[in-house]
């Protein structure tokens, strides 16, 4: 599921997503890999979360989530999962504060 959520286009949002790449943790270039190759794992995971999410879709902050994440978690499906479980949360609900409107701020 996660690798064809990868492959799936989502102009709208990839637009967004490869603006914010290069911003997050710049001091550890940590993803610098081209965007399009398959081999930028913030990238990946920020798009994969997009299609998977489409009412939420890439809101920028969920860059640093990710980001933060990989640097302690190596596997990006693994950190897919992560945040997946993160925004969905039944108690906690964090997918609320990205969604249109911003209901839970």
């Amino acid at each position: 599921m996660y690798a064809k959520l990868c492959e799936t286009d989502n102009p709208h949002c990839e637009s967004i997503i490869e603006r914010d790449i290069h911003r997050t943790l710049p001091e550890f270039k940590l993803w610098t890999e081209d965007l399009h190759s398959g081999n930028n794992k913030l990238y990946n995971v920020l798009k994969a979360f997009s299609n998977f999410d489409p009412e939420v879709g890439y809101v920028q902050g969920m860059n640093y989530i990710v980001g933060l994440m990989l640097f302690y978690i190596r596997d990006e499906e693994q950190v897919f999962w992560c945040l997946v479980s993160l925004m969905h949360h039944r108690s906690r609900n964090y997918r609320s504060v990205y969604i249109d409107g911003f209901p839970k701020l």
